[in-house]
This record gives C-alpha cells, structure tokens and sequence, in this order.
C-alpha cells in the first residue's frame, strides 16, 4: 500500500495537525476561545476578543546544515552572532504567557534547528505545566547524549518530527546537505528505544520524507523503514517546487478568490521570533512588534493588525499587497 501524501498547504491541514498534537490539551476555555475566534475569522473582524489558538515560536534560528531551498543554504541567514540568537526561557514566557489559557499548542521552530537551544527542554517543560503541547522538527544529525534522548522523551514535548529524505547517504545528502544518515537514524532508533523502555506514550515520533525527483525510487524503501524503525508515522511532503503543489495551490487560492476568502494566519496564529519579532506567518514579510518591548497581546490587537485584517475587505493599500494578493491571485 503507498502512503498517504499530506501536503499542508491548506488550512484544514493545519487543524489536522493541530488536533493531533494538541487535542489532550484541551480544556473548556479553550475550545470557547476557538470558536469566538473562528467565529471572527469568518465574519472578518478586524479588532478580536478572542486570542491565537497555536503559534509558531522560533527556538533558534541556528542550523549546521545547508540544505538548498532554505535560509542556510540560501546564504540569506549568517550565523555569525550564533551563540546569541537564542531564546531563553524567561523571553519565551514572555510569548507564551498572555495566551497560555487559551493556546492548544505550540510549534517551536522556524528557521532553524530546535535541538541547538539549550534551553529546547526547559521550555517545553513549562508549556508541559501550563497544559499546552508542544512539537518541533529536527534533522536529528547531532551527536545527542543519552541524558539528551531521555529529556526528548520525558520533558513533555508531545510530537517530534523526524526529516529523513533517503535512506542512503548519497541520496539523502543532496538535499540535507551537511548531514549524517547513520547519524540520524541512530538517534532516532535509541530514542524510540528509550521511549519504549520508559513505557511513554509521548512524544509522536515522525518519519517525514520531502519528495523530491532524486528520492522517488527509494519512498516504498523509506516507508518499510519507518515501520521497522517503530516510528508512530511515515509522511511523505511534496518539495515546494513540485509541479503538482503549485497546481493544488493554483486550486486552492482560486476557491479562495471565488468565496473572497481571507488567509487565516492574522486571525489564528502568528509567528514569533527568537528576538521577540512578530510575524503574522512564516512569510515574513511584515514586522508587527516586538514581544519583549510591548506586551504580545497588545501587538495582537495593534494598528498594524487591524490594518492588515482590513485589507483583505478593502484591497486598496499596497502596504499588505503581498497578503491578499497571495491569498487571491489576478
């Protein structure tokens, strides 16, 4: 039987992924939360009551590999101050703090390797007393103590996902390039030994396999694998330029445009980085505030959000073009 491929280029794979992480996390005030804020969402409010219900949180923008299509290999981040861009505990619960109530989950990565930051189990430790679930990606290609595979397993992060894109170093290196395959599968194979040893239940530990034309013939391979390995999930992602994720795209934003249908990150979540920048996405593309200087969930309600969410009723500011005009092509 192929594998299912999940692409998450749509926002009901985002709730997917929400629900899987997150769901026993759940508490009344929360789900109230969800629903004023869907609720919001769909009738465009530009001023909320209701507050993000998970956000992405960048550990560290740090990374030893240079894979080809991110920042790293891209030469577009340096790593130069890299033992400063780091966020601590103490400035992440500046972030976390103002929406731990009403927040399922937390994805804490961005750009980077989440396993760099030292302070990776503390925080996850303290979204763990908050009630609030945690997951993260990794490459895995890191000497790892087994003090540090147990903290995996017992800090309290809920989901890990594991970037494994070949099963042979020649292959998996064209694109994770700077890494080590045995590496990586040996620290995936002592912790899933770990957590089964420890009889956990957490975390839900990911085989994830980017598609690309140079891994294809060895996806069938990756799956069994994965199954021999004891991993919890083998997904398989396609490359963001493949052909056939631009045409579901292409699909999606055109149902988009018919219904007038807004992009749901400025009334969802947001993105925030390891400086305390807020994002309203991944994109990038606009700074909203700064979550160490102004409280967060004053940003959360600034001029600069409420500009934004109004631009997708009025499409006159060239300022937010980038946001309406992804979401709505012409």
């Amino acid at each position: 039987m192929s594998p299912k491929i999940e692409m998450f280029v749509e926002r009901f794979s985002s709730v997917k992924f929400l629900l899987r992480t997150s769901i026993v996390h759940s508490t009344s005030k929360k789900f109230s939360n969800l629903i004023v804020n869907e609720t919001e969402f769909k009738t465009k409010k530009t001023i909320l009551s209701s507050t993000p219900y998970f956000i992405k949180v960048e550990s560290t923008p740090n990374c030893f590999l240079k894979c080809p299509k991110c920042c790293h290999g891209r030469g577009e981040l340096k790593n130069e101050d890299n033992e400063k861009m780091i966020l601590t505990l103490d400035n992440f619960k500046k972030i976390i703090d103002p929406f731990a109530d009403n927040i399922f989950g937390v994805n804490l990565s961005h750009r980077g390797e989440p396993l760099l930051n030292p302070y990776l189990f503390q925080i996850i430790a303290y979204c763990h007393e908050r009630n609030i679930g945690t997951i993260f990606p990794t490459s895995f290609s890191m000497k790892l103590s087994q003090k540090q595979l147990e903290q995996i397993v017992t800090c309290g992060l809920d989901h890990l996902i594991v970037s494994i894109d070949g099963i042979t170093q020649d292959v998996y290196e064209k694109y994770r390039r700077g890494g080590d395959l045995n590496l990586v599968l040996k620290n995936a194979s002592a912790l899933i030994n770990i957590k089964n040893k420890l009889t956990s239940k957490t975390p839900f530990i990911e085989f994830k396999f980017i598609l690309f034309d140079h891994n294809s013939h060895q996806l069938k391979d990756a799956e069994k694998l994965s199954i021999n390995m004891g991993f919890d999930k083998f997904t398989v992602v396609l490359d963001n330029s493949s052909p056939d994720l631009a045409k579901i795209q292409s699909q999606i934003k055109a149902k988009k445009s018919a219904k007038k249908k807004p992009c749901y990150w400025p009334w969802n979540s947001m993105v925030v980085y390891w400086d305390g920048t807020v994002s309203p996405c991944c994109g990038g593309h606009y700074n909203m505030g700064n979550a160490f200087e102004t409280p967060i969930d004053s940003i959360w309600n600034n001029e600069r959000y409420q500009e934004l969410r109004s631009s997708f009723a009025e499409q006159k500011s060239d300022k937010w073009k980038i946001c309406w005009q992804d979401c709505w092509p012409h």
